[in-house]
């Protein structure tokens, strides 16, 4: 199953499969919605990615920290489960 977490303060897509995570950039303005344009970087589908309780948090993906609002914390959480079997927060 694939699953996206569109973030757009930094021109990212976060493309969540069974087998890995991928890390597109778009390639375009930061805060337009848009597709995929280049694969910057894979992560093994075990990679957990942590969020804070706030309202945004600057997640570490990869090589950076991306700021991801709350909204998609459950994406995250999904991401998670699929990965460790358990979703972790906070």
């Amino acid at each position: 199953m694939l699953r996206w977490i569109v973030v757009l303060n930094r021109g990212r897509i976060i493309a969540v499969t069974d087998r890995r995570l991928a890390v597109f950039s778009t390639g375009q303005f930061r805060w337009q919605r848009t597709t995929p344009s280049r694969l910057l970087y894979s992560l093994p589908r075990a990679t957990i990615l942590r969020h804070d309780a706030g309202s945004w948090s600057k997640v570490p993906v990869g090589e950076e920290r991306i700021w991801l609002p709350s909204k998609a914390y459950p994406l995250l959480d999904e991401a998670n489960a699929g990965a460790s079997g358990a979703a972790p927060s906070g």
